[in-house]
């Protein structure tokens, strides 16, 4: 989130990486001291299968190819759609709805008509005339040499601002006119979603990159680096789905999915993969499958239920960006289990099957 370009998304990510390096060394330290006080504690047992689980690591085994098929295809939709959900950047809709002054705010707009202006500034002498014909001229200033010419709208939509503000650039040019720049509320606006856009993007890749860094100096092997990020990249498709079919659009808070999805979504995944190679040195693959999710299933499943219940309290947030951002993360977080159980021992079971037929 740091390379996001957004200040406060830099900030943000700063402070979720502090905290979860500190909840990283007090679970070493300060947790085994409580334990100890525990006189009756007692390891939960492997062997206790969860009937749930059990029907999970079923389909993986059984349905091995269907199971990555499905993956596959809502990656690339998820892929596709991810360019057709739009941006949150009227700042106002990301407020308590229900607030007296935005209710009276609302009121006027309603009655007034809701305006966004654009402002052209220019030294040269632009006859207005022409640009009335085309565009509501709401006035025109002068400031020195300057020119200011006021054009309202009633738009709200970040795609309606880009459009409109190429209209004008592109006219403004077929006039004849260099000496100009177009500036005003729909341009910050339109520009803080060109960051938001870019800014998701970046920090999705920067994060891909460094995990697959990391993962490769410790496993020092591809596919074991790259196996983890696979089912983290079907749920990041999902969640495109998911907000498309629900018209979602994004927010501050949602362009840092994708960076919470991989750095908190990977660890059931990467947990998934230790315990079956362990597991493999042992025992077959269907075997070492079925032991690797009787080991660690409960466990990871605990884990990401918890997890998950933490971000649906920000479902209960008064504003609609924590609303949003609070639904989509525990929906993630479900989906990132989901995907560890399923999608992890499916691929593996493929690549087994690859190696032993010699085509590694």
């Amino acid at each position: 989130m740091s390379f996001s370009g957004v200040p406060g998304l830099g900030y943000f990510g700063l402070l979720l990486s502090l905290g979860l390096i500190i909840a990283f060394i007090l679970t070493l330290t300060f947790l085994p001291s409580i334990l100890s006080f525990d006189k009756h504690y007692r390891k939960i047992s492997g062997e206790n299968k969860e009937r749930i689980l059990k029907i999970f690591v079923d389909l993986s085994l059984s349905k091995s190819r269907a199971v990555v098929s499905v993956a596959v295809i809502l990656l690339i939709l998820g892929a596709i759609l991810s360019t057709q959900i739009g941006m949150e950047i009227q700042h106002k809709k990301y407020a308590p709805q229900d607030l007296e002054a935005l209710r009276l705010f609302n009121e006027l707009e309603r009655i007034m008509g809701g305006q966004s202006t654009y402002v052209i500034v220019t030294s040269e002498d632009i006859d207005e005339s022409y640009l009335r014909e085309r565009f509501n001229v709401e006035r025109v200033e002068y400031s020195g040499n300057l020119k200011s010419i006021y054009i309202s709208t009633k738009l709200e939509d970040y795609d309606d601002y880009v459009r409109t503000y190429n209209e004008i650039r592109s006219y403004i040019n077929f006039l004849g006119f260099k000496e100009f720049y177009i500036t005003g509320d729909p341009v910050l606006d339109m520009e803080i979603g060109r960051l938001m856009t870019e800014g998701q993007q970046r920090i999705t890749l920067i994060c891909y990159f460094l995990i697959f860094v990391l993962l490769l100096a410790i496993y020092r092997s591809i596919k074991k680096a790259l196996t983890p990020l696979l089912p983290i990249t079907v749920v990041i498709g999902t969640m495109n789905i998911l907000m498309f079919s629900l018209g979602m659009k994004h927010t501050m808070m949602s362009i840092t999915l994708n960076s919470i999805i991989i750095g908190l979504g990977i660890d059931y995944s990467i947990h998934m993969i230790e315990r079956y190679y362990e597991e493999r040195k042992k025992f077959d693959v269907t075997r070492a499958i079925k032991r690797t999710v009787e080991r660690i299933g409960r466990a990871i499943s605990v884990s990401a239920l918890t997890t998950a219940a933490g971000f649906s309290a920000l479902m209960f947030s008064n504003f609609p960006i924590a609303k949003s951002a609070g639904f989509l993360s525990f929906v993630a977080i479900l989906l990132c289990l989901i995907a560890a159980i399923t999608v992890v021992p499916a691929f593996l079971i493929i690549t087994e099957r690859l190696n032993t037929n010699g085509l590694r």
